[in-house]
């Protein structure tokens, strides 16, 4: 076998591995939107993403492991269900769309809008998700 024949494939391993490991990365992407706004007011959005690609040989607990266990408990707390949809036409509403490894999560929210416990459940771990999301990317090392 030529030396380049060996270098193609061994780049064509990595390729596959690493296209492998993307897959299972896991994220959260949190859109804000706002209300229907008036004419005379300007209006803003927020779009957050956070990933995280999994040491191979984990040594310790990063912070990014930390806050994924955190909103992985948050939902298995709060028993939210895969997808959940509580928006108020023309009101602000929030969007979660959640991987985890194992589990997928789209989550439409807009707080205040409940109507009964299993609704305030699930709210309070939106909730808590948005704050956990808040203070990683508040505290994050630059």
């Amino acid at each position: 076998m030529r030396p380049i024949d060996t270098v193609a494939r061994l780049a064509a391993a990595a390729f596959a591995i690493a296209a492998a490991a993307a897959d299972a990365d896991d994220a959260i992407r949190v859109r804000q939107l706002p209300p229907y706004p008036p004419p005379y007011r300007s209006v803003g959005f927020v779009n957050v993403e956070i990933r995280r690609v999994e040491a191979p040989a984990p040594h310790d607990d990063a912070p990014i492991d930390r806050y994924f266990d955190a909103v992985r408990r948050a939902l298995a707390d709060g028993a939210v269900p895969a997808r959940w949809s509580r928006a108020v036409p023309d009101a602000a509403y929030v969007e979660l769309d959640i991987s985890l490894r194992d589990a997928h999560y789209t989550l439409v929210h807009t707080f205040g809008a409940v109507n009964n416990d299993d609704e305030r459940r699930i709210e309070q771990a939106i909730g808590r998700i948005l704050a956990l999301t808040s203070d990683y990317v508040a505290q994050r090392p630059r």
